[in-house]
C-alpha cells in the first residue's frame, strides 16, 4: 500500500497522475437545499400562445368598432392568454392580449346594448360602419 505524506491516514490511495494537478478542487454536486439566485429556468412552452394572444388582442380592438366579426378574435385572445399563462409563458404578452380581448369584448357588448335599447339607431350605426370601410 503506497503512502503519501499523511502517515496517520490508513485509507488506500490511488496513484497520482498528471491530470490531478489540473483540477485540484473536487466538483461539488448540487443539492436540493442549495440556494440559487438565478431562480427557476425559463420555459418557452407558452410563448407562442402569448404572442398569438397579443396579436389577436391588437386585431380585435379596431374590429370591435366595425362589426361583430370581432367576437372570435377577442374570445381567442382571452383564451390563448390564459393558456399561455398557465403553461408558464411570458406573462407580459399574455396579459396584454387578455386585457385587449376583454376591452374589445366590452365595447362590442356596450354597442349591442345601446343598439337594442334604441339609444343608437341601427341604421345610423350601419351607415357609420360603411363610412369607416
Amino acid at each position: 500500500m503506497p503512502t503519501d505524506e499523511y502517515d496517520d491516514d490508513d485509507r488506500p490511495r490511488r496513484p497520482r497522475s498528471s491530470r490531478d494537478d489540473e483540477d485540484d478542487a473536487p466538483v461539488r454536486r448540487r443539492r436540493d437545499d442549495d440556494f440559487d439566485d438565478r431562480g427557476p429556468p425559463r420555459s418557452d412552452r407558452g410563448a407562442g400562445m402569448g404572442i398569438a394572444s397579443l396579436v389577436l388582442g391588437i386585431l380585435s380592438l379596431p374590429l370591435c368598432i366595425c362589426s361583430l366579426f370581432d367576437l372570435p378574435f377577442s374570445i381567442l385572445a382571452i383564451v390563448f392568454g390564459f393558456v399561455s399563462r398557465s403553461q408558464g409563458g411570458p406573462r407580459g404578452t399574455a396579459t396584454a392580449g387578455i386585457i385587449m380581448g376583454f376591452i374589445s369584448l366590452l365595447v362590442v357588448i356596450v354597442f349591442f346594448i345601446l343598439v337594442q335599447t334604441k339609444v343608437i339607431d341601427a341604421e345610423q350605426f350601419k351607415q357609420m360602419q360603411m363610412q369607416n370601410k
